[in-house]
């Protein structure tokens, strides 16, 4: 299974986009939250580039999900746990997982607010948000706004905040 379009874009819109690297832990990030020990601060993409970056990342991981689940699921299940997936890494997915394979989707969508800590284990009111929008995408499918992008040009801790439009082009699914 793949992530739809609104779902990379879900993603996106919570990720948020920039288009200049950046210091961001061991290695620059650029685009939506990619790292590479190749970039430099300072480097520049186009936001088609973010996109390409962002659905090769989402791609990554959706092969690591697609092996995980052992049953079918519906394409707004897939995508609210590749967002977990893609926001937490593998802390908190494999529960989500291991309730969806045993049959209990509600207990699954339940997990979701709880995945809300950050990596030193404090709750994050974002990362709170975020998992209820996911929560809600899991059992309704509905998937909230998917416009417009937070964007900074630069470095997001030194520049302000714009809104980016997706464009024609910027991302082909």
């Amino acid at each position: 299974m793949q992530t739809s379009r609104s779902g990379i874009l879900f993603i996106a819109c919570r990720e948020a986009l920039v288009l200049t690297a950046y210091a961001d832990g061991p290695h620059p990030s650029i685009g939506f939250g990619s790292n590479n020990p190749k970039l430099k601060v300072g480097d520049k993409i186009t936001a088609k580039a973010a996109f390409d970056l962002l659905k090769d990342d989402i791609a990554k991981r959706e092969s690591v999900l697609n092996k995980a689940l052992k049953v079918p699921v519906t394409q707004q299940v897939w995508d609210a746990c590749m967002s977990l997936h893609f926001n937490t890494g593998s802390r908190y997915i494999w529960d989500v997982v291991k309730l969806i394979n045993a049959g209990d989707i509600e207990g699954a969508a339940n997990l979701f607010p709880e995945c809300d800590r950050n990596l030193a284990g404090e709750q994050k009111t974002g990362l709170h948000k975020r998992r209820l929008l996911e929560q809600t995408m899991f059992r309704s499918g509905e998937y909230g706004a998917l416009d417009p992008i937070p964007y900074w040009p630069g470095d997001p801790r030194t520049t302000r905040m714009q809104q980016y439009y997706v464009q024609e082009g910027d991302l082909d699914v």
